[in-house]
C-alpha cells in the first residue's frame, strides 16, 4: 500500500509510520511520503527508483520476526536459527546487530517464552489490513497496517501480539507502549476485518538487547471501544491537517526537537537547512526516490 493522499482517487490512505512523520514534522512528511525522497547512495541519480541499501535496523529486526514466526508456528528452534540466518546473509556492519548476537537473541527468546507460548491453539502471522476509517472533504481516508500475530487461547480468546526489538532500556519503555497509536490501530483494524472475532487487547512481546544478558517483557495493552473511538478521531484530524498542508502547499518546519533521534540528525535536515532558491539543487545531490510502500517493506 503507497500512503499519502491521492486527488484522482479521492482517498488518503495511512499507515502508522505515514501517521508519525507527520505528527512528527509536516515538512518531513512532505519531503518522505508526498515527494518520495531518501537519503542518496553513493551512485543513485535523483530520478531513479531503486531498491535501496536497508538499514542494519530494518534488516535484523526482519529477520528476527522471521524466526519468530517458526517459533511460533512450527515450535523448533533449530529451524528458527536458520531462518534468520538466512534473511540476515550479508548485514551491514554493525557491533549491536550481528549473526551471531541474533541467533543469541532467539535462543534466549526460546528458553524465555517456549512453555508460555504453548497454550496457544493457533497462530496466524503478518495478518495484514487496510480498511475505510471515515471521510474528510470529499476524500476518504482509509488505515492499514501488518499485524504480527493473531493468537487464540486454549479458552477460544482472540490475542493479538506485535514483537518489537530494543536496545534502550528505560523504566518507561514498558508502559509507554500503553498509549501507542499503532496498537490501538492493530485492535481496530483487527475487529474491523473480522466478520466472527473480536480483540481487545495485544500483547507487546519486548527484546531488548543488552550488551550482557537479554531481557524479554510482554505489556498487556488493552483499548475498550470509547478509546478506539477517540483513536479514530484523532486520526480523522490528523487527516485534515494533511490535506489544508496540500491544498496550500505550505508543510510546517517544525524546527530543533523532531530534527534530531537518537543523537542523528533527521535525513532531510541538510535540505532544510538549505535556503528554498537552492533546494533543488541539494535534492538532485543528495536524494534519490523511493516511495514510502508497506507492500515492499
Amino acid at each position: 500500500m503507497k500512503t499519502g493522499i491521492d486527488h484522482d482517487a479521492k482517498t488518503i490512505k495511512l499507515d502508522n509510520y505515514t501517521l508519525s512523520t507527520f505528527r512528527e514534522c509536516p515538512q518531513k512528511y512532505a519531503y518522505r511520503i508526498k515527494e518520495g525522497l531518501i537519503a542518496q547512495p553513493e551512485g543513485y541519480g535523483f530520478t531513479e527508483e531503486k531498491s535501496l541499501p536497508m538499514p542494519v535496523e530494518l534488516s535484523f529486526g526482519i529477520a528476527i520476526h522471521k524466526a519468530l514466526d517458526t517459533l511460533f508456528n512450527e515450535q523448533n528452534l533449530d529451524l528458527a536459527i536458520a531462518r534468520f540466518l538466512e534473511v540476515f546473509a550479508d548485514p551491514p556492519e554493525d557491533k549491536k546487530r550481528t549473526p551471531g548476537r541474533g541467533v543469541e537473541v532467539i535462543e534466549g527468546y526460546w528458553d524465555r517464552w517456549y512453555e508460555a507460548d504453548r497454550k496457544y491453539d493457533r497462530v496466524q502471522s503478518e495478518l495484514s489490513f487496510i480498511a475505510p476509517l471515515g471521510a474528510i472533504n470529499d476524500y476518504e481516508v482509509y488505515y492499514g497496517g501488518l499485524i504480527d500475530k493473531v493468537l487464540r487461547s486454549e479458552d477460544g480468546e482472540i490475542i493479538l501480539m506485535d514483537h518489537k526489538t530494543s536496545s534502550w532500556e528505560s523504566q518507561y519503555l514498558v508502559p509507554a507502549y500503553a498509549l501507542s497509536n499503532q496498537f490501538r490501530g492493530y485492535i481496530w483494524g483487527f475487529n474491523t476485518i473480522s466478520p466472527t472475532e473480536s480483540a481487545d487487547h495485544l500483547l507487546v512481546d519486548i527484546l531488548l538487547l543488552k550488551p550482557k544478558n537479554n531481557d524479554y517483557f510482554r505489556s498487556d495493552i488493552k483499548a475498550d471501544p470509547s478509546m478506539i473511538d477517540e483513536w479514530k478521531a484523532g486520526i480523522l484530524q490528523t487527516a485534515q491537517m494533511m490535506l489544508l498542508c496540500d491544498q496550500t502547499d505550505i508543510w510546517p518546519l517544525y524546527g530543533k526537537e523532531p530534527c534530531t533521534n537518537w543523537n542523528r540528525l533527521c535525513t532531510y535536515f541538510q535540505l532544510c537547512d538549505t535556503e528554498p532558491s537552492r533546494r533543488n539543487a541539494a535534492r538532485n545531490m543528495l536524494y534519490t526516490i523511493d516511495h514510502w510502500d508497506t507492500d515492499k517493506r
